[in-house]
């Protein structure tokens, strides 16, 4: 992405022309105080950008330029404070849209640069296992006594759900085949929940970074399950079609959006084991889940990890069936 390119993108969504700022400590005299508040764009000297809002822009400037001092230009647009995060949101994915670089982290689909998940996963795994490679994974898994204690109870309430094998079945094949070297990242990058009081309904939650990405709900008859996923790769696949062979497979696309997700993101709902079977056999829609939760384990670890039941996990990390009880795959 050249910077011209850059500064065309910011000029179409309404930008004045970028200013050059290296070096400076502050741009209290760029902007008069009764017109901070609005949003920004800031080019870095690598070539990436990074869009943010802020109701005192010049307040903003000098708390990036502590820990980003390859600066090099910025320009900034005034909007009203109601429509901040509206504006940034539609911003940040203009430019996701014109391919340029970004830093962001919230309202990102991709986020680049050096991450935590570089320490456990490598950039070259990460890569290798969006390929469709299987990764090496550890042997031991890390322990915490006094979260296994905290939902130990609950752990063995939903052991007694009727139906217990098939959400463990699709539990752990979603853990063993969405989310890279499973054991390594357990606890710091993602946790999975037993019986979370934030909904009646709801029997268990996979969670990545600030969101869930599986979630298993107690329905009328049987659980019913819901997943975040990327779009692009149904698109890349099936083009315009893509919703329809989504629907093919059984799942209902949902109009639900979050914060962290990004703009590449679908909401999809299983009304039965049945279609998460069926996306499970998908390559395409497995290549979804797995994109989806990339990003979100790049965005940074968990939040969620202090409801991480440990017990649960021990039986999503047992040996699984190729297919869940009752369709050849009793356990």
């Amino acid at each position: 992405m050249s910077t011209s390119s850059l500064f065309d993108l910011t000029a179409d969504l309404g930008f004045p022309a970028f200013q050059e700022v290296a070096g400076r400590r502050s741009v209290a005299d760029l902007y008069r105080g009764s017109e901070r508040c609005g949003i920004y764009v800031l080019h870095f000297a690598n070539g990436e950008a990074y869009a943010g809002q802020s109701v005192d822009v010049t307040r903003r400037f000098h708390d990036h330029r502590k820990t980003h001092p390859d600066i090099t230009h910025m320009t900034f647009r005034r909007v009203p404070k109601r429509q901040l995060d509206e504006v940034e949101r539609h911003v940040i994915h203009a430019l996701e849209r014109g391919r340029v670089p970004l830093r962001n982290i919230v309202f990102a689909s991709v986020v680049t640069g050096e991450r935590d998940l570089d320490l456990l996963v490598t950039p070259d795994e990460q890569r290798a296992w969006l390929d469709g490679q299987a990764l090496p994974d550890e042997e031991t898994r890390v322990q915490d006594d006094d979260l296994r204690r905290r939902y130990h109870a609950k752990f063995e309430r939903l052991k007694r759900h009727p139906h217990y094998e098939e959400i463990r079945w699709a539990l752990g094949t979603y853990v063993a085949r969405t989310i890279p070297a499973p054991k390594r990242t357990e606890l710091t990058f993602w946790a999975v929940s037993c019986l979370p009081s934030t909904n009646k309904t709801s029997l268990s939650r996979v969670n990545i970074n600030l969101m869930e990405t599986l979630m298993v709900f107690d329905g009328p008859e049987r659980p019913e399950y819901a997943c975040n996923i990327a779009r692009t790769p149904l698109h890349d696949r099936w083009g315009t079609r893509w919703q329809e062979h989504v629907a093919s497979l059984g799942l209902t696309i949902e109009n639900i959006q979050y914060r962290t997700s990004g703009e590449d993101h679908v909401f999809l709902f299983a009304p039965t084991i049945t279609s998460v079977e069926r996306a499970f056999q998908d390559e395409t829609v497995v290549q979804a889940m797995r994109a989806f939760n990339m990003r979100l384990l790049r965005k940074g670890p968990t939040v969620f990890y202090r409801y991480h039941c440990f017990d649960l996990a021990d039986d999503l990390f047992s040996p699984l069936n190729d297919r869940p009880p009752g369709r050849g795959g009793a356990r």
